[in-house]
């Protein structure tokens, strides 16, 4: 039974539950770059809707292309009001006639964090101004020519964050003369308040609920007896994240439980089993290379010992 319904992510045909933390998309319009919340700046780029193939396989990926002007500050924007501390800003693009995209977040009030994107070397140059902390880029390909640009840190200064796209030339300049065949193709925006999985938005800001799953059979009978085995295969969303996250079999209680227990920051793994009717067996701990690439993780338990064993 799953109280609603969760993010399942599909690898090779098969669904895998996300176990994401509860998150918040603030942009009201995250596919729709022709509604008025995206600005362009002096009126220097245009946007044409469902121009091409998105990533979630639709025709509905927007064309931002250049204006046949002269200089820079060919951008498109959208500002959303987020309070202090983490933000994670994100867009997919698609190369359209130009090598080079920029893209940046700012709290318009002390600096921003921006990166430079080549798709044809899938080069990142990467920096930061302000007041920002602990900051960071990541470039996810995606099927179809598609890329993930996305950036995150933490937020000290002012009260609105903002989403921008800007144009930049072959040379990955931004003062140059527009060619109106040239831009990007764009999909995808997220300003939100963890790093997960895309949220899309149609009118509002939307959060979605932490993913939880869970089934009620009587499984006392596993839990009691005189030796078994419980796996999971995982893997965490960010090697960073300090959220600890747990997969168990229990009675409803502290009790009588199977638990393996995950902590991606420290890459550390607890295997723990606790029954009503023996001695607590002592907790086992191990420090996995990196959370945050996919293994088998297995507790095995006899009335005398338990055993945690990692892709065996």
């Amino acid at each position: 039974v799953l109280p609603y319904e969760p993010s399942v992510t599909y690898i090779n045909g098969v669904g895998v539950l996300n176990n994401e933390k509860q998150e918040t998309n603030y942009i009201a319009f995250s596919e729709d770059f022709t509604n008025p919340i995206w600005f362009a700046s002096g009126s220097r780029v245009t946007v044409s809707s469902n121009q091409t193939i998105s990533p979630d396989g639709s025709q509905n990926a927007d064309a931002i292309m250049e204006v046949a002007v002269t200089g820079a500050g060919k951008t498109l924007q959208t500002n959303t009001a987020v309070s202090n501390g983490f933000v994670d800003d994100y867009m997919f693009f698609k190369k359209l006639n130009r090598p080079w995209i920029r893209f940046l977040m700012s709290d318009l009030t002390t600096g921003d964090l921006r990166v430079d994107f080549n798709f044809d070397t899938q080069q990142a140059i990467f920096n930061s101004s302000g007041s920002w902390t602990d900051t960071n880029v990541m470039i996810d390909e995606y099927v179809n020519g598609w890329f993930r640009v996305r950036l995150n840190g933490n937020k000290a200064a002012g009260t609105e964050v903002s989403c921008t796209v800007q144009l930049l030339d072959d040379s990955g300049s931004d003062n140059y003369t527009g060619d109106v065949t040239k831009g990007v193709y764009a999909w995808g925006a997220e300003t939100g308040d963890n790093e997960g999985s895309y949220i899309r938005t149609s009118g509002e800001a939307y959060t979605r609920l932490k993913d939880e799953g869970f089934t009620t059979p009587d499984l006392r009978k596993w839990i009691n007896s005189l030796g078994g085995r419980f796996s999971v295969t995982a893997k965490a969303h960010n090697e960073l994240e300090s959220t600890l996250r747990i997969a168990s079999v229990s009675d409803g209680t502290l009790n009588n439980r199977i638990e393996l227990q995950f902590r991606p920051d420290t890459n550390i793994i607890l295997a723990r089993l606790r029954s009503s009717n023996s001695t607590d067996l002592p907790d086992i701990t191990f420090a996995v290379n990196d959370l945050s690439s996919q293994h088998e993780y297995a507790l095995e338990w006899s009335t005398t010992q338990v055993s945690l064993y990692i892709d065996d």
